[in-house]
């Protein structure tokens, strides 16, 4: 299955902010746990999954963690982000939780996300049982539209996955409603400021709301003037503005010109664009690599201008 760059966007999102995520969807386990000593080894599951022969269908995480009782015990977070009803998704959930514990000797938290559009889709166990013999597997999970009751939480939340959920529930409602997207689309991405996210959380979820609430061209066309308007307004630059009008001038002088070239040279007018503007915001030089995807030499000919 083809990921999306939604997915994406939520895995940037969890890079960077994890434990806004446990704070917010999973408070207990962020209070047992220390909150700057974490470890991503994602890795781990891409191998496993080569492994047993499970295809890569969603976004997931793992995660480890040190419990906050002064110990030096550690466990394993597993978070995946299930975006659509998937048939034998508590058994892979189990095939990775006994692989890692088998792997590490350790305890494994799974945790998911359903991000779907079904209310009655809510898996929450695998089990096997066999002449006495009982293997059960249960995990908790955060259902995205429940929070649909809670939009004012949500909104007067400082809590990064507050938006992120804000985001997600605005894509799930107007799925054949093009022109309510980009009304909300606009008001997420201006209520950034006005919640005083600091320049890297904006950033962030910028990119967030840009992956996931995809708008066709003459929509997109009016959602970058409304940004334009916005910036200018607020004299400020978001992160991917400059970066997505630079690629689409530069698809649209690839197909006039016939030239590969020409995408290729837009997509990196408007990431260097993206990248100077950031740096006048405030970004330091390794976030602005992380986001944008420049190289440091791409980075250096910026300072060298």
């Amino acid at each position: 299955m083809a990921r999306s760059r939604g997915d994406d966007g939520w895995k940037l999102v969890l890079q960077n902010y994890f434990r806004d995520f446990l704070e917010f969807f999973f408070p207990e386990i962020s209070r047992d746990t220390q909150p700057d000593r974490y470890e991503f080894v994602d890795g781990e599951l891409q191998s496993l999954a080569r492994r047993v022969g499970i295809g890569k269908r969603i976004t997931d995480k793992l995660v480890k963690v040190y419990l906050s009782n002064g110990s030096e015990r550690w466990l394993l977070v597993h978070i995946e982000i299930q975006g659509k009803e998937e048939r034998g998704f508590e058994e892979r959930l189990f095939i990775y939780s006994y692989r890692i514990y088998d792997r590490h000797r350790r305890g494994v938290a799974t945790l998911a996300v359903l991000a779907d559009g079904r209310r009655d889709y809510r898996p929450a166990c695998f089990e096997m049982q066999n002449w006495g013999c009982r293997h059960l597997f249960e995990f908790p999970s955060v259902k995205l539209l429940d929070y649909a009751e809670k939009i004012q939480e949500l909104e007067e939340s400082r809590n990064v996955f507050a938006i992120v959920v804000l985001a997600h529930l605005r894509f799930l409602a107007t799925m054949h409603n093009k022109r309510e997207r980009l009304f909300w689309k606009s008001a997420l991405v201006k209520s950034l400021d006005e919640k005083g996210f600091d320049h890297d959380a904006r950033a962030v979820l910028y990119i967030f709301i840009d992956w996931l609430l995809v708008l066709p061209e003459p929509l997109e066309i009016e959602y970058n003037e409304d940004m334009k308007r916005y910036e200018k307004e607020k004299n400020m630059a978001y992160v991917t503005s400059a970066e997505r009008i630079g690629r689409k001038q530069g698809r649209k002088e690839g197909r006039l010109e016939g030239k590969l070239e020409g995408k290729l040279e837009g997509r990196l007018e408007g990431k260097l664009e993206t990248a100077s503007n950031m740096f006048k915001e405030g970004f330091n030089r390794e976030t602005v690599k992380k986001l944008t995807g420049l190289t440091d030499k791409e980075l250096d000919s910026l300072t060298t201008e």
